[in-house]
């Protein structure tokens, strides 16, 4: 049996969860497919019953490309705040490639 907290997921650790950037989830949250619970003055949390809900249920079309988008787009905003375009520019290179793409 899992401690009661184990049921109550960060932003961070739902996006880690559901495999999806953190503005993806908080995306979700504004379209309504996700609850964002405020378990105080400054704490909410995600619950993980809804993220398995989430998960297990059929994605609209497009879901796929957008999350897509977002998770290269936080790759390379982590990649500017720590001075390592390089890594980003080869991964947009890679994708280009594997889209069949010139660069």
């Amino acid at each position: 049996m899992g401690r009661s907290d184990d049921k109550w997921l960060t932003a961070d650790e739902a996006a880690s969860y559901l495999k999806v950037s953190r503005s993806t989830v908080y995306r979700w949250v504004k379209e309504g497919r996700l609850s964002l619970y405020h378990l105080g003055p400054a704490t909410s949390r995600f619950n993980r019953k809804d993220l398995d809900q989430l998960a297990h249920s059929p994605r609209p079309r497009g879901d796929e490309f957008l999350d897509l988008c977002s998770g290269t787009a936080e790759i390379i905003r982590q990649d500017l705040s720590r001075q390592q375009l390089p890594d980003s520019v080869q991964l947009l290179r890679s994708l280009r490639r594997e889209r069949g793409e010139g660069l």
